[in-house]
C-alpha cells in the first residue's frame, strides 16, 4: 500500500501507533511531573487529563508513566472543537464535578494556554522549549521553566482552594481522580483541571 492509498484517518492511526510505540519504549515524565502530582494529591485536589492527543495515546502515556490513578481522561478529539477552544477543559471540569473557574490547568503549548484561559481556568504554563518565544504563554497566570518550580506556595498564590496537606501514609488521604497538562505525546495534565 502506498501513502496515496491511505485515508487521512489511516495515516493518523499509523502516526499514533508509532508515537505509542516510542512512548512505551522510551517515555519519561517531564521533570517535576511526579512531584506535582504528589503535591496535588497531598492537598486533596482531584486530577484530570485534558489533552489534544487521541484517547489511546493518553492511555498509553498513563500506562507508561504509572498514572493509572488518573481516572478522568479527556481528549479534545472527542469534542466538536479542539484546543484552543475550551471544550476539552469544560468536559474535564464537568467530569471532575467542579466548576471550570475553580480549576488550575498545567499547559505546555500556546493553544493549551488559550484553551484553559477560554474555559475561565487559572493556568500554569511550562513552555515547550521549541515554542517558548510564543507570546501566547504570557496569557497564563504563571509561567515557569519546569514543573520542578511548582510548589504549594505557588498553587496558593494562584488562588487554588486547597485542603490541609495530608500525609502520604494517611488512609483517609484523597485519591487522585484526574487533571490535564501536556499537549501532544506527553500527558496533558490539568486537574485541578
Amino acid at each position: 500500500m502506498t501513502g496515496a492509498e491511505l485515508t487521512d484517518a489511516e495515516v493518523a492511526d499509523l502516526i499514533t501507533d508509532r508515537v505509542i510505540a516510542h512512548v512505551m519504549a522510551d517515555g519519561e515524565p517531564m521533570p517535576g511531573v511526579t512531584a506535582a502530582i504528589a503535591l496535588f494529591e497531598r492537598y486533596g485536589l482531584p486530577l484530570a487529563i485534558a489533552s489534544s492527543s487521541p484517547p489511546r495515546l493518553i492511555d498509553a502515556v498513563c500506562d507508561r508513566l504509572g498514572l493509572a490513578d488518573i481516572d478522568v481522561r479527556c481528549s479534545a478529539m472527542d469534542e466538536i472543537r479542539g484546543k484552543p477552544a475550551p471544550d476539552v477543559y469544560f468536559t474535564a471540569a464537568r467530569r471532575l464535578g467542579v466548576g471550570a473557574a475553580s480549576c488550575l490547568a498545567l499547559e505546555d503549548s500556546p493553544h493549551g494556554v488559550a484553551s484553559a484561559k477560554a474555559a475561565g481556568m487559572r493556568c500554569v504554563a511550562v513552555p515547550d522549549p521549541l515554542l517558548a518565544a510564543d507570546p501566547a504563554y504570557r496569557d497564563a497566570d504563571l509561567v515557569i521553566p519546569s514543573l520542578t518550580a511548582l510548589d504549594g506556595a505557588a498553587v496558593r498564590r494562584l488562588g487554588v482552594q486547597v485542603g490541609h496537606p495530608q500525609r502520604a501514609d494517611d488512609p483517609q488521604r484523597a485519591r487522585c481522580n484526574s487533571v490535564p497538562v501536556r499537549d501532544g505525546p506527553e500527558p496533558d495534565r490539568t486537574g485541578w483541571a
